[in-house]
């Protein structure tokens, strides 16, 4: 072995060296742990998805005032509130479908406000999906109280989510 062959190596096991006694210092203190836990935190956060409101009213619907025969709030044909490009994606996946039971509270101003599930179609996605398109889409002129005076009112539908043949 020539001496440039031998300065080399010697370099080279110097460098092992080294390195091998940083691996040490570092694995002894401990600042491979502090930094893999900040990691994997900054990861988790990043990854968990913010979580959504959910359209769905906790608890029964309230008892409103019966409202006088002629009184119920108008609104568009309620079909038209749903379209095939609404089912949940995540029901589509999974092969999901069921009848969802719910009510909702439309205002003085004819807004839909509170919507609650009295029956569940077995998926919370559905029944989220739900009442987030009544929300959204559903449109009232408020129902009327005998001296003609707008008055909070309930309505309900019952929602068939049928997956496409």
């Amino acid at each position: 072995m020539n001496q440039k062959n031998a300065d080399l190596l010697l370099s080279l096991l110097g460098f092992v060296f080294v390195c091998s006694f940083l691996a040490f210092v570092i694995a002894r203190s401990g600042i491979l742990e502090n930094i893999s836990g900040q990691l994997a935190r900054e990861v988790q956060e990043r990854d968990e998805e913010p979580q959504a409101v959910s359209a769905i009213t906790p608890g029964p619907p309230p008892a409103l005032p019966v409202v006088p025969e002629g009184g119920r709030p108008a609104s568009a044909e309620a079909g038209a509130w749903l379209k095939g490009a609404d089912y949940p994606g995540e029901a589509l996946r999974n092969d999901w479908q069921g009848t969802v039971s719910v009510v909702w509270r439309i205002d003085t101003n004819g807004a839909v406000g509170d919507c609650y599930v009295v029956e569940s179609s077995g998926h919370r996605v559905l029944d989220e999906a739900s009442c987030r398109l009544v929300k959204d889409r559903a449109r009232y002129k408020p129902a009327r109280d005998a001296n003609g005076r707008a008055v909070a009112s309930l309505d309900r539908r019952r929602i068939v989510w049928r997956l496409p043949e």
